[in-house]
């Protein structure tokens, strides 16, 4: 899934599984939007609710407004926020014993609760119907797929869109050919759902069905079917996904930027490098983020002239793409960023001269271990921890007396990794200086690492420590040694 996802809102907003209901009863595809369908699956096989729970928890939500509906229907099967053990952090004159909840919670073997279940899916309600789906769905056995398959082969097309969401959440791969061919239904809504339920389903087979449907008139179809090619990470979709960077729906384009992130295929890379030069920031920052995740160094000459872009964010993602594609050539626009005006941007150019290796940046990297943002002198540890620089340890050395403790601590860590002899007597004298219990024990840690009987003496010494913690790092240290 995309980190930065983009919601579709008209009218009231209800989140359905990767679904958006709209007060029309319609229900329309979200494809920006992913609900990890085992998030649903009973954790155990538990009993699920019998037939009298059902009813009693569907007569609510019928009697309920359609938001209240919605927004208990979202939490069938995600109880956070729910209350601690013992009941600790609830109102004391709460009476519920949580029995209708957590039966919702496994999976449903009561005869009659199905048929209950099995009649809501024709609801007049569209909140009732998608309890039903999501209950049936939920429970991932052949009872309660039977309805939803059932559903899925009705005339009546509310009936065939409430049957695709549920198989969808079921990841029925039996029902992939029945849903593969609802992608050209004719009521759209189907199609749309089908090819959510393809997404869920994420089987290589849908790729060519998918890919058909991208070529509909219809927008919303082509939304769903790009999420669903994003989902299943095939390296097929990138040919008919690309020519939807230029497709005149923006959401549309959003879409096949984040799906062809997902996927992660370097065929990909000239088309979205084309659209960082496009003037609508939301598509170049979708673009940055996708060329991160593909991680191709032809993306890197596209990509460092962003560094000096006006706008703040398209920096920071340009310089996190840039961290994680790890190309050399970054160095130098890298090194700029290190001096941008933004903390934010700083830090995320000091993290990626990190993950380049590169020895060029070390001046960078140094000259950030006095920067004013705390972060940022963090992330230069950090950086020169990974890096093979000679001048590092004793940059490191100067750390240790840096005014913030984690930035100390931090610095001791380093020191670890590197474990170069000539760091001993610095960290031994920055033990004996440091009054942070935390930094003690990372210096402890850190001479630990390092062989030599300068660093023994320290670790003996340790052994001493007022904290419990220091010792029992000393004590494993001198362990290690024997």
């Amino acid at each position: 899934m995309s980190r930065h996802q983009k919601v579709l809102a008209t009218g009231l907003l209800l989140i359905a599984g990767g679904a958006l209901y709209a007060q029309s009863i319609q229900v329309r595809v979200n494809p920006n939007i992913r609900i990890d369908a085992s998030s649903f699956r009973a954790s155990d096989d538990r009993p699920g609710p019998d037939s009298a729970q059902v009813a009693t928890m569907f007569a609510a939500l019928e009697r309920s407004e359609p938001a209240v509906c919605e927004m208990t229907v979202d939490m069938l099967g995600n109880w956070w926020g729910g209350s601690s053990a013992r009941n600790v952090g609830r109102l004391s004159d709460v009476r519920d014993d949580g029995a209708l909840r957590n039966a919702f919670g496994g999976r449903v073997t009561d005869p009659a609760a199905i048929r209950t279940l099995s009649a809501s899916l024709s609801s007049d309600n569209p909140c009732v119907r998608r309890a039903a789906v999501r209950v049936l769905g939920h429970s991932h056995s052949p009872e309660t797929l039977a309805p939803l398959r059932s559903a899925f082969r009705s005339s009546d097309s509310r009936l065939r869109e409430a049957g695709a969401m549920g198989l969808g959440m079921a990841e029925d791969l039996e029902s992939h050919d029945a849903l593969a061919e609802a992608l050209r239904d004719d009521d759209l809504v189907v199609a749309r759902m089908a090819a959510w339920a393809l997404g869920e389903i994420e089987d290589a087979r849908s790729v060519d069905p998918l890919s058909r449907a991208l070529r509909s008139s219809d927008r919303d179809l082509r939304l769903a079917a790009v999420w669903a090619l994003g989902m299943i990470e095939d390296g097929r979709a990138v040919e008919p996904l690309v020519p939807l960077l230029r497709d005149g729906d923006a959401a549309v384009r959003l879409a096949a930027i984040d799906a062809l992130g997902e996927i992660e295929d370097s065929r990909a890379v000239d088309g979205l490098v084309g659209v960082l030069k496009e003037p609508d920031l939301a598509t170049r920052l979708a673009a940055v983020r996708a060329l991160g995740q593909i991680e191709d160094v032809k993306s890197v000459p596209g990509l460092v002239p962003l560094l000096d872009d006006q706008n703040e964010e398209l920096r920071f993602e340009t310089a996190e793409a840039l961290g994680q594609i790890e190309d050399r050539r970054a160095v130098g626009g890298l090194a700029r960023a290190a001096r941008d005006e933004s903390p934010r941007v700083r830090h995320a150019a000091i993290e990626a001269l990190g993950e380049i290796e590169d020895n060029s940046a070390g001046s960078a990297i140094a000259q950030a271990l006095s920067d004013p943002d705390v972060e940022v002198r963090r992330a230069a540890v950090d950086a020169l921890s990974q890096i093979d620089l000679e001048s590092a340890p004793r940059q490191l050395i100067d750390a240790l007396k840096d005014r913030d403790p984690e930035m100390r601590h931090a610095a001791a860590h380093a020191l670890g990794h590197i474990s170069d002899p000539a760091s001993v007597p610095a960290l031994a004298a920055a033990y004996r200086a440091d009054e942070q219990v935390e930094v003690r024990r990372a210096i402890i840690e850190a001479l630990g690492e390092i062989e030599g009987s300068t660093a023994a003496e320290t670790l003996v010494a340790a052994m001493k420590d007022t904290d419990v913690e220091v010792r029992r790092a000393a004590a494993e240290a001198l362990g290690d040694r024997e």
